[in-house]
Parts: C-alpha cells; sequence; structure tokens
C-alpha cells in the first residue's frame, strides 16, 4: 500500500513539474504583456493581458474594452515607394485621408521618435466623428485623441496608432509608452 501511495505521489509531483513547465510564458515576452502580431509579421506587437487583440490582414490591433473604454492600440504596415519616400510625406497623405473621414482634424503636436529602434515621428492630434444627440435633444460629434509613431523601414512604412476619447485618454498614456518600448521589428 505504501507503494502504490508513494509511486502515485511521484507521479502527481512529475504530472505537476511537467504542466507547470507547459504554462510558462515565453520569456521573450514581457510580464504582463501578450504577443498580438501573427507570425507572418514582421514585428512583434506586445499589448497588456488584459487587452483584447484584433488581428487582420492588414493590421494588428487590441482595445482595453471595458464598459464605455474602446482605447485602442494599433500597428499598420503597407508597402511604400522608398524612392524619396519619408515619414513627412506619408504623414501629409495620411492627414488627407484622416480628413476626408473625420471633422475638426487638428495637429496637437509634432516631435521625432523611434519605433523598434527605427527613428520616425510622433504625431499627436485630434477629430471628431459621428453625430449624436444629448438628453437635451442638442446634436454632438464623438472626438476622439490620437498619437501616431511612423517609421519607415526597408519598402515599407509602418505605424502605430492610438485611439482613445478624451475621458480615458490619460489613463493608457502608460501603457501606451511601454508597447511602443516594448515594440520590435524581427
Amino acid at each position: 500500500m505504501k507503494k502504490i501511495i508513494s509511486l502515485t505521489a511521484l507521479l502527481l509531483c512529475v504530472s505537476m513539474l511537467f504542466a507547470g513547465c507547459g504554462n510558462k510564458q515565453d520569456p521573450s515576452i514581457p510580464d504582463g504583456f501578450q504577443l498580438i502580431s501573427s507570425e507572418e509579421a514582421d514585428y512583434n506587437l506586445y499589448v497588456p493581458t488584459e487587452w483584447i487583440p484584433g488581428i487582420n490582414n492588414l493590421s494588428t490591433s487590441a482595445y482595453f474594452s471595458r464598459g464605455a473604454d474602446a482605447t485602442s492600440i494599433s500597428v499598420t504596415a503597407f508597402g511604400a515607394d522608398l524612392a524619396g519616400q519619408t515619414v513627412e510625406k506619408w504623414w501629409d497623405g495620411y492627414k488627407k485621408d484622416f480628413e476626408a473621414e473625420f471633422d475638426n482634424f487638428q495637429v496637437v503636436s509634432e516631435e521625432d521618435a523611434s519605433l523598434g529602434g527605427v527613428d520616425g515621428k510622433k504625431y499627436t492630434f485630434t477629430a471628431t466623428k459621428g453625430v449624436e444627440t444629448d438628453a437635451e435633444g442638442k446634436e454632438t460629434a464623438t472626438q476622439y485623441n490620437f498619437i501616431c509613431v511612423a517609421v519607415v523601414k526597408d519598402t515599407y512604412v509602418y505605424f502605430l496608432l492610438y485611439t482613445s476619447t478624451p475621458k480615458y485618454y490619460e489613463e493608457h498614456l502608460s501603457t501606451l509608452g511601454d508597447v511602443i518600448s516594448h515594440f520590435s521589428f524581427k
């Protein structure tokens, strides 16, 4: 009987050891973060584990999505004609497209930045979208705050876009800083 109990205890310990090994997080993934970029992407995007990932062919994104807080971070890469392509030229075209979709577009700041060790630009801007009617019957548009970090690497323009409403904008800025600092190219 003692042999059976000892053998059972030994098997239990061994199975717990192997189960623990299977649950360990990849050491390259920062604590408290998850890798959400696909294997096909040539970059690694890490977001907090409590954020909800959304991956498609054109971009990688994650949403905070707790209640009314729909703050998001996304990375998009697209091919570029690098003959003379700069982040500034890309930004001029992106602004035009953005202004066609949103109202009241306003650049708040523009500064040097980097993403994955590649130098680029950081653009902070605001815009409004949609018309809602409040309790008093007054029509209002939803305001959004954005931060875009863009770089040109190889034959692609990569941009990370942070989107939030004014109510939650400040709350996730430190997370944005962590996401940017953990971002890497493969």
